[in-house]
Formats: C-alpha cells, structure tokens, sequence
C-alpha cells in the first residue's frame, strides 16, 4: 500500500481509532451500492500491481495503527480531500469514460427479456422502449441535480464528510427526510439488489440449462453457491473481471445475431398480431424498465466526473445508445421470429446449432460474473459483527465497493475484500439458503419475475426516488434563500408531476399483471 494512502489524522480533529471512528453526524456511513468506474489510466496497471497491492495474506493490523488513517478534510475544501482529490485530477472520470461507464451500467443481462418484450407489446414495443428511456433518463438528469443541491446545503447539514462518491440514494435520503427516509430508501433498494440477483440466477439457470441438457433447478442451485463464495474475490479484481462480463456479453448477441442472419425464413409478423391484452403492454414495459436499473450506482459516476456540468450530455447520449442497442436487438428478433420468441431468447436458438453453445455460454460467464457483486451489495446491507464495524472506520486507499469499476484513485471507508464486510457466518448462509430457494422456486417464471422487479422496485429506485429526493432538496436549498425564493419552476414541476403520474400508473398495473402471473403459475 503506497505511504499516501494511509496518512495521520490532522491533530486539530483528534486522534482516532478503530474502534472509535468519526462522526460527522451520519455515523458508520457506508455505501453498499458504490459503484467501482472503469478509469482507461488505470487499466494497464491493474494486471502487474494486482498481485502486489492486494494480497490475500495482508493483515486486519496493517488498519490499526493510526498513523495509518486519513487525514481530516477542511472544512471549505471538497470532501476527503485526499491526494488524489487536490492533486490527481487526472484520475477523475473524462466526459468519453463516464460516457462508458453509464453504458456499461444500462447495457447489461437484462437484455435477454427485451426481444420477448417485443413479442407482447407487437411493434407497439419500440415506442414503448422509446418512453422508457425518456423518462429513465430525465430521473438520472434529476438526481445529478440533486446531488449538485446536496453541496448546497451548510456543512453541518449536508454530510461534507462524506466522501463523494459514497454519496448515493442513501445518503441523498437522510439529506432530505433524515433517518426514516434513510431506513426507508435503504430497504428498498436493497430488496431491488436482491430481487435482481434472483431474477439473474433464474435467467442464468434457465439459459445454461438448455446448454447442459438438464433442468434448470440444479443449475441455480449450483450458480448461486458459486456466486456466495466469489464474494470473497477482491474487489480490485473487478476492474478486469468486469471488461471480461461485457466482452462475454457482446460476444452472445453477435452470436445471436449472427444466427438470425443466416435463418432462411422469417416471421415477419403483421402490425396486428400483438398485443394479444392491454396487460401485455404493462408486462412488457416491466420487462423494459428492468433493464434501466442502473439508477443506484449512478451518484458514484456523477460524483467521479472531472466536469460535472456534462452530467446531462453523457446522460442523453448514453441512453440514446442503449435505446439502439435495445430496440435494434429486440425488433430484429422479432422480425425473424415473431410470436415464438421465449422470456429467455437463447432457448429459440437451435439446439444443434453452434450459436446456441456460444450465445449461452457468453450469457452464463457475463451473469455468473455479475452476481457476487449483488451478493455482496446486499451481504453489506445485513446486519454487522462488531469487528466488522471497526474494519470499515479504517481507510484503506487500495479498497474499493461493489457494484461496477470505481476509478483506483478513491478512497473508501471499507476493507480490500467483500469478504472481510461480512457479518457473522450465520447471515450469509442465510441469504444463499433464501436465495437459491426463491430462485428454484421461480425457475418457470423468469419473464414474470423480471416484469415484477421492473414494475415495482426498479420503478420506486429509477423513477420515483430520483424524482422525489430532487423535489425535496430543491425546496430546502430554496428555504435558505428566504420565503420569496422559488423553489421549482412551473416547467419542472409539470415534468416532475407526468413522471410519478405515470410511473404511478405503469407501476400499479406492471404490478398487478406480474403478480397475477405468478399466482397462476405458482398456486
């Protein structure tokens, strides 16, 4: 570990321990939905330092010594400002990085429901994936927002200490409505973290099954105990692992592609021939909707950039590319399918054909390597051993958290692994138990699963928080410019209210169809 990562406290803050960390009115703050950014500085150097900088036999001594902690910010400085903070602008994120990072977030496994999502909703699809990317991305521009508005709180009330890029829905909850709304937020989206990672196993099971020629239940089982120890892989790590899940990823749908290409007959389905229901449009904008579920981790990439007020540029294009990915991959699959399409589309590859072995495979690395990251996110959610508690006051500039690549240059109030967050043995065995057993109970209702995640949960994270969390900020930080000030112009408050109006509307009947098709399947 270089001797800048670790240095004194400064004396006019005291001395502090491990077992005593700071306090700067937000507690043992940690983040479980960080997000690790890919940073193209970096990214020769992580293959040679990897072994040297991470090593598996370091010591939870080499955090006790307090000449080891981070030194105290200023008062009127940025947050934690560290060396790489006053002195490493480099490091941060340029516009072409954060642009990718967003990509990389949106442009993920969720893909394999979005040609059946064109099978229910007919052509009708397109602008139905159309309007999700609009709303989706106008919640992303709000939380930017918001997040700019949480600096303009005083000191004591914004969480200065707080380093920026452990700013996210949780912290911008406590901001506004204080603990409750912290508790609040924090549950939900962990319990979006978890549905997601059981959605992923089902996806996951149901996909390799058809590669193995087995069923799928034992396939789950086996990925999930597989993803429960991976956990324990350093995060670091995760800067080449995650280049390896999109590459995988990318090479199934030109797999896919490919094999449409080459398919003699096509469907051509009529304008007519879906949808069949007006609850088919609701499922299939769940389905759509799952897929924008990056909203979580996007305050870590916002709070990296060097130029913040390109937040909105990287946003738009950002989104307007996964909208050609999306819509081109789901209307060409419909194109040459049609009506036949399955909630996974890798089952419509022909069994004897080589697209299918390496369209599944490629889908089966890229979830299989996703996983542990949710799995970790949530273990950090369950209740911690006091040990536990103490390793997180320490900061070790190496250790990083845990959903995408954060840039090497932050500092994060955590230990290197995600293993060494755990809490006691017993609720980690839990959460595999929990979880391999949903998922296998599950294992037939993968486009239901996915519609109901999207519906409710990634609707209350990616649409209504945002919304919500930016509403509330504005009218504190307009309190403080007097009674005359405006807290929100007409205009926004009309776009605010058609986005909880409608989320409202698509969350309630995604909801209901999604359970309904549950209980039919299940009882």
């Amino acid at each position: 570990m270089s001797s800048k990562a670790r240095v004194p406290i400064s004396l006019d803050e005291g001395d502090v321990r491990l077992d005593d960390p700071p306090d700067h009115g937000y507690g043992d703050y940690h983040s479980p939905m960080a997000s690790p950014l890919i940073s193209w500085r970096r990214m020769t150097s992580d293959w040679t330092d990897l072994e040297n900088k991470f090593s598996p036999g370091r010591k939870v001594s080499d955090f006790t010594m307090p000449e080891k902690m981070l030194e105290a910010t200023r008062p009127c400085g940025d947050t934690f400002p560290l060396d790489h903070q006053e002195t490493g602008r480099s490091e941060q994120l340029s516009f072409g990085e954060t642009l990718f990072n967003l990509t990389n977030t949106l442009f993920g496994s969720g893909v394999l429901g979005i040609p059946y999502a064109f099978r229910l909703a007919g052509y009708l699809a397109l602008p139905l994936l159309a309007l999700t990317v609009v709303i989706t991305a106008a919640t992303a521009v709000l939380l930017g927002e918001a997040l700019d508005l949480a600096e303009d709180l005083p000191s004591e009330e914004s969480g200065s200490r707080v380093p920026r890029q452990q700013r996210d829905f949780v912290f911008l909850s406590r901001l506004a409505f204080g603990k409750r709304g912290e508790l609040l937020v924090g549950l939900v989206t962990g319990l979006e973290v978890w549905t997601a990672m059981v959605t992923f196993l089902v996806m996951s099971g149901v996909n390799a099954a058809s590669l193995l020629g087995t069923g799928p239940k034992p396939v789950i089982l086996a990925f999930t105990l597989l993803a429960s120890t991976m956990v324990a892989i350093p995060m670091r790590a995760y800067a080449s692992i995650s280049l390896v899940a999109l590459t995988n990823l990318l090479v199934a749908l030109l797999s896919f592609c490919t094999y449409l290409l080459r398919l003699p007959d096509w469907a051509w389905p009529a304008l007519v021939d879906a949808p069949q229901c007006p609850g088919d449009l609701a499922r299939a904008f769940g389905l759509m909707i799952f897929c924008f579920a990056g909203h979580p981790v996007f305050p870590g990439v916002h709070q990296s950039m060097r130029d913040k007020k390109q937040w909105r540029s990287s946003v738009s294009i950002s989104f307007l590319l996964t909208l050609a990915n999306y819509g081109g991959l789901g209307l060409f699959a419909y194109l040459v399918m049609g009506p036949s399409l399955n909630p996974c589309f890798t089952l419509n590859i022909a069994h004897s054909s080589w697209a299918r072995r390496v369209t599944s495979l490629g889908f089966a690395v890229k979830i299989q390597l996703t996983v542990p990251l949710l799995f970790g996110a949530v273990i950090a959610m369950l209740p911690a051993s006091p040990p536990t508690r103490g390793v997180r006051a320490a900061i070790d500039h190496d250790s990083l958290g845990a959903t995408l690549l954060q840039p090497d240059a932050q500092a994060v109030v955590r230990p290197t692994t995600l293993a060494s967050r755990f809490c006691p043995a017993f609720w980690p065995s839990v959460l595999t138990a929990v979880t391999a057993l949903s998922a296998c109970l599950l294992a037939g209702d993968v486009a239901a699963l996915a519609s109901l995640c999207g519906s409710l949960l990634v609707m209350l994270t990616s649409v209504f928080f945002p919304v919500i969390l930016y509403l509330r900020l504005k009218f504190k930080t307009a309190s403080l410019r007097g009674p005359a000030a405006a807290a929100v112009g007409p205009g926004m408050a009309t776009l605010c209210a058609i986005l909880l109006a409608f989320g409202a509307f698509a969350g309630v009947s995604g909801t209901y169809f999604a359970v309904l098709d549950l209980g039919k399947s299940n009882f």
